[in-house]
């Protein structure tokens, strides 16, 4: 996942949010040549377009996760301080919410298409409604962890909570954070090399 940590911030962003960007401006402009040209809306049209988007939220979710892996994964051996964390932990709760996400994604797909290859489907509804806060709990606590690697690389010293809010908030919200973390890292990575 070398790929993901010397990717610049552009790239990422693209990769995660350019393809739906793409397929928005494609549907928009569609309605827009319906609408002037008078025509009828054809729904099948906006089948054609819908189908992609499990495809995309995977791509989504995998660059996602697998930056959260790769930025935790790499700097966690540039602590210094003795400082362990638990990687374990870590791993775990990387792994829960990605599997999750992708079992739901393919629940969605299986519904969308009418499809009724897989049996476990109405099992795994059961299971993701108590999975789900799990899920969430794991992803702030992988969020929470490479905030925290990110700002004990950048301090020094052992942080606490409050030291990492802020970088916390900025994974939290990918879109715009990733413009402020990506720099950073890719500075960390210069520095380790």
């Amino acid at each position: 996942m070398k790929i993901l940590l010397r990717a610049k911030h552009w790239q990422i962003f693209l990769m995660m949010y350019g393809i739906l960007i793409l397929l928005k401006i494609r549907f928009l402009v569609y309605l827009f040549l319906e609408a002037t040209l008078g025509l009828e809306i054809d729904a099948f049209r906006f089948y054609d377009l819908i189908k992609y988007i499990p495809f995309i939220l995977i791509v989504c979710i995998v660059v996602f996760y697998g930056w959260l892996a790769s930025v935790g994964f790499r700097f966690q051996k540039l602590i210094s301080n003795g400082v362990n964390r638990n990687v374990g932990l870590f791993s775990f709760c990387l792994l829960l919410p990605f599997l999750y996400f992708l079992f739901s994604i393919v629940t969605i797909f299986n519904e969308m298409f009418l499809l009724r290859a897989v049996n476990f489907i109405d099992i795994w509804k059961t299971i993701s409604v108590f999975l789900f806060p799990i899920s969430i709990a794991s992803s702030l606590y992988a969020m929470y962890f490479v905030a925290k690697t990110l700002t004990t690389i950048e301090l020094q010293r052992e942080v606490h909570l409050i030291d990492t809010l802020l970088e916390f908030y900025r994974i939290c919200f990918f879109p715009y954070g990733i413009w402020e973390i990506q720099p950073k890292v890719n500075a960390l990575l210069k520095k380790e090399e």
